[in-house]
């Protein structure tokens, strides 16, 4: 069989995009990528056919030079399938329909900006729901991270478009000891407004259940780190060595204002480790309440989340709880698992459009 040529195209690719471009690298078709020039690196090198623009921050020059790269590429590797990542290469969708190349395109959000957690003005959101439904009509497939942004989706585009390729995250680097005693609790993110950090802090320094590991640093730089006992703040870990702190922690605690997946979640499960969430976005929807952690309301964190914490340290067996968050990584957020769904849905597209 003749392999499957697929075309990622995306705008920017720092931080869970270039985790999702180099996983799905590893699936059985010939990978082939648009990128900033000056984001290559995050890429892994074994990654394939690499072909980049310069960009120089959002704006009209950049588009031109993604339209530009995208076209090249696409007349020289004449790809099955173009795959667009995040809401700025989508305006390609319509250009790449003029232009009547043979391929299916794929339109893969990675964050759906009307989700109504996020602070956003009401005339942003209208603008760019209805902006997006009209481009998603040159679409062929949209890809949801989670059934919490799938229903948002469907909302504006319908059932017919939108299908479900939960995240995934690759296997740890580390033996996972399920008897062992572990301690403490863990954060892991950006130090922003999103990740809910701050409240987190401020429950810390009021309540201290025990000690607190913050992995993470500001993006921004503007973050203030406050002293509070039982409070260590890392900064940024190399992948190679998070899944120690993972292995090691009582529990990971997510403590997000909003979130379409929760990549910190599946992390921790492929540690075998519990996790503690807020309920706000696609959060609840990975949580097996009393199996593979628990959630607490967001607005509500002094009281619940502190119930929470004393309801979990009350558990005897966290032996079977961690071999339960383990079994939950194995059986739907494995990287071969991953794989498997993305080539089938893409396999399922091809198939569909030879026989109409």
């Amino acid at each position: 069989m003749t392999s499957i040529i697929i075309l990622n195209v995306a705008e920017t690719i720092k931080g869970g995009v270039a985790t999702v471009l180099n996983q799905l690298s590893q699936c059985n078709f010939d990978n082939n990528f648009v990128v900033p020039d000056s984001q290559k690196n995050n890429l892994d090198a074994e990654i394939g056919s690499g072909y980049y623009f310069s960009d120089s921050g959002r704006g009209l020059m950049s588009l031109v030079r993604l339209l530009f790269t995208t076209f090249s590429a696409a007349r020289k590797i004449k790809p099955n399938v173009i795959h667009l990542h995040s809401s700025f290469s989508l305006v390609l969708a319509p250009l790449l329909r003029l232009a009547r190349y043979k391929t299916k395109i794929v339109y893969q959000p990675h964050g759906v900006f009307y989700d109504s957690d996020v602070p956003r003005s009401k005339w942003k959101i209208f603008i760019i729901k209805r902006v997006e439904k009209v481009l998603v009509m040159f679409v062929d497939k949209v890809l949801s991270i989670s059934e919490y942004e799938k229903d948002l989706l469907v909302k504006n585009h319908g059932p017919s478009k939108v299908t479900l390729l939960k995240n995934s995250a690759a296997a740890s680097k580390k033996s996972i000891d399920f008897e062992k005693k572990r301690s403490g609790f863990l954060f892991v993110g950006r130090l922003d407004e999103q990740k809910g950090i701050d409240d987190l802090l401020r429950f810390w320094s009021k309540n201290t259940p025990g000690t607190l590991d913050v992995i993470g640093d500001s993006v921004r730089g503007d973050f203030l780190k406050p002293s509070i006992d039982g409070v260590k703040y890392h900064g940024w870990v190399e992948a190679n060595k998070l899944d120690n702190f993972y292995a090691n922690a009582e529990a990971v605690i997510v403590p997000s204002r909003w979130e379409g997946f929760g990549l910190v979640v599946i992390e921790a499960f492929r540690n075998g480790t519990p996790v503690i969430t807020s309920n706000r976005g696609a959060l609840p929807e990975l949580i097996e309440v009393g199996v593979t952690g628990f959630t607490f309301d967001f607005n509500n964190m002094d009281h619940e989340l502190s119930d929470t914490i004393s309801c979990y340290q009350s558990i005897i067996d966290k032996p079977s709880m961690r071999r339960a968050c383990f079994n939950e990584y194995l059986a739907n957020y494995s990287l071969s698992k991953y794989l498997e769904n993305y080539e089938f849905i893409i396999k399922e597209m091809i198939d569909a459009h030879k026989h109409c």
